[in-house]
């Protein structure tokens, strides 16, 4: 098959406890209902992204966007449903990047290299080429804690792309970076895919999306409101907030 994610009814409920605290709790137990509250974080969400292809999501702010990353990534598990992902993955969460601060640049490259299983020699045959992409070469040697948000983006997308990646997770990684060097990492997210890697992301550039996707899917609330082409959710989403 050349399916490189599916989600299939994937749902995240977090338990809320009450608001008035230890006096809710007595009520509920003496009536016998639930001591929590469910909050609805994804709603029943299915997709596929197949290999050497591009999707993006789209939606606004507090969508579930990046919590839908996470779980595709591994770092959260589904209430219900499941997600099935094939091959090595590299997620890039304008949150955190996954270095050590005290550490230096080209260690924390090794770091990198050494949390995914890959060998101090593999890595030692990249190396240059990472920091070469990021254009860190003056701070080879400086500790990342040193570096700017711009820096750190620009490594963690550099590592990704010189290193075994089947499926690139970015969540507005790229965002603090420059035009030129965004436009860098499109060309070589297109290489990637050319090779069989799949990239899913989020970014509020519709020059990006239609630049490198296929598909998009539009969230809202938690729930997939489009899933489809492109250019098709693009323009729903555009006509959508015109009118508004």
């Amino acid at each position: 098959m050349n399916t490189a994610i599916k989600a299939e009814n994937v749902s995240l409920t977090y338990k809320m406890p009450p608001k008035n605290g230890v006096r809710d709790y007595a009520v509920r137990l003496i009536k016998r209902e639930p001591l929590f509250d469910e909050l609805n974080i994804l709603k029943d969400i299915s997709f596929t992204l197949e290999k050497g292809s591009a999707m993006a999501l789209i939606g606004a702010n507090g969508a579930g966007k990046t919590t839908l990353l996470k779980l595709v990534s591994g770092i959260m598990t589904p209430t219900s449903g499941r997600i099935v992902t094939k091959g090595c993955i590299s997620t890039i969460f304008a949150e955190s990047k996954g270095f050590n601060p005290s550490m230096s640049v080209k260690n924390n490259v090794y770091l990198a290299g050494s949390m995914r299983g890959l060998s101090r020699e593999y890595m030692k045959k990249r190396v240059k080429s990472i920091i070469e992409f990021a254009e860190l070469g003056e701070q080879f040697n400086t500790a990342v804690r040193k570096c700017t948000p711009d820096m750190t983006s620009r490594l963690a997308f550099s590592i990704a792309a010189f290193v075994k990646t089947d499926i690139l997770i970015l969540d507005e990684a790229l965002s603090v970076c420059g035009e030129e060097f965004c436009n860098k990492c499109m060309e070589k997210m297109s290489e990637m895919k050319k090779r069989g890697a799949s990239v899913l992301f989020v970014s509020y550039s519709g020059e990006q999306i239609i630049g490198l996707c296929e598909k998009a899917l539009w969230m809202d609330g938690g729930e997939v409101k489009m899933w489809d082409s492109v250019e098709s959710v693009c323009k729903a989403y555009n006509d959508f907030y015109d009118s508004l």
